[in-house]
């Protein structure tokens, strides 16, 4: 399998992978309802079918999957009801060497691709490191800040400084 890091959802990437997997399923983990709930919007928003597994929603029919790792961690028989992802996207993965991220990662038998997404910097070498790289594997990219204005994928950065008396 092959893994990445960078801090952005890359449509194009899902969009390529979903076309030469017919068959399969981009599953994206989260981990908590707001972002669930944002990365639906967002999935959509860029026209993918997408289903919600979290936050009372236990529904695995879209091609790309949004869900909760805490609702992951509660399916029935995961390695069969997860047998049809051939993709995992997990954001914030930092949060990553968690032993339940640990567990779901390991019952997605059919997954060809680990894209893991953060913007917390990491230093090579350390344990934190070695420990992501055992869930995604290595890093094979990395899209900076600069990268990221200058390629209109996040807003400028505009930071004013309010002189204010005290009395």
């Amino acid at each position: 399998s092959k893994g990445l890091l960078f801090p952005s959802h890359d449509s194009a990437f899902m969009s390529k992978h979903l076309e030469e997997h017919k068959e399969g399923k981009v599953l994206f983990i989260c981990y908590d309802r707001n972002i669930l709930k944002q990365s639906i919007a967002n999935f959509t928003k860029y026209g993918f079918k997408v289903s919600a597994y979290g936050d009372g929603i236990k529904n695995l029919s879209g091609d790309v999957v949004v869900a909760t790792i805490q609702s992951l961690q509660n399916i029935e028989n995961p390695t069969k009801v997860l047998s049809k992802i051939t993709m995992c996207a997990i954001d914030e993965v930092h949060h990553g060497k968690a032993p339940t991220t640990k567990s779901i990662a390991t019952k997605l038998k059919n997954c060809d691709y680990y894209l893991g997404l953060t913007s917390t910097p990491f230093k090579e070498g350390t344990l934190e490191f070695a420990e992501l790289a055992c869930i995604v594997g290595p890093v094979i990219f990395e899209y900076g800040f600069k990268e990221a204005t200058q390629g209109n994928s996040i807003a400028p950065v505009k930071c004013f400084i309010l002189k204010m008396p005290y009395n």
